[in-house]
């Protein structure tokens, strides 16, 4: 009997197809695991945008009863100033526990939604300087003010009026734009 002779294949000749299966099994379970990062990133700022929203909703429901008593024929102080004691913005609104939260929105977005913040924080800070006006700026005869001092000081009518643009704003603009955005973000 002859002998064949003995081929010998080099290792990495036969190693080849293994090494390339692992590679491509690496490269697959990367794209899957991109893939599933980006559905829970997805799924985390439709939740997000959804409690935005709630609170959204929550400052459009105040800003409507504010305007309703505003304009209400039965206020015998109608057009005029008014004290508004319900906060435009609760204290435990989700934007005091989750504002580090808006970045992972979409970068208008996140803008859209600081700038909302920042004008009801805005209006909110006036409503109780409006509110508590006599408490900030006592007229006590006793104790006048320095001419330069007395005509920087807002007056109650102005005070109103700057807070009063802000909720109209929010009313007109801001809010249904906000509502639309967010919309977009939980059905995309």
């Amino acid at each position: 009997m002859t002998k064949t002779p003995e081929v010998t294949i080099p290792w990495t000749e036969r190693r080849g197809p293994a090494i390339f299966l692992i590679l491509l099994a690496l490269i697959g379970s990367f794209a899957i695991s991109l893939y599933q990062n980006d559905q829970i990133q997805k799924t985390e700022r439709s939740n997000l945008a959804k409690g935005y929203l709630i609170d959204v909703e929550y400052v459009n429901k105040t800003i409507n009863n504010y305007i309703m008593t505003f304009n209400d024929p039965n206020n015998p102080d109608k057009g005029q100033p008014q004290n508004f004691i319900i906060p435009l913005y609760p204290d435990w609104g989700l934007y005091y526990s989750n504002r580090q939260d808006i970045s992972k929105f979409p970068p208008q977005l996140s803008n859209d939604t600081y700038y909302f913040y920042n004008k009801i924080l805005l209006a909110e800070f006036a409503r109780k300087e409006f509110n508590n006006y006599e408490n900030l700026h006592p007229l006590n005869p006793d104790y006048p003010l320095e001419p330069q001092k007395q005509n920087k000081l807002k007056t109650k009518q102005e005070i109103f009026q700057a807070y009063w643009e802000i909720i109209i704003d929010l009313h007109n603009y801001t809010i249904p734009n906000l509502e639309n955005d967010l919309s977009k973000v939980i059905n995309p």
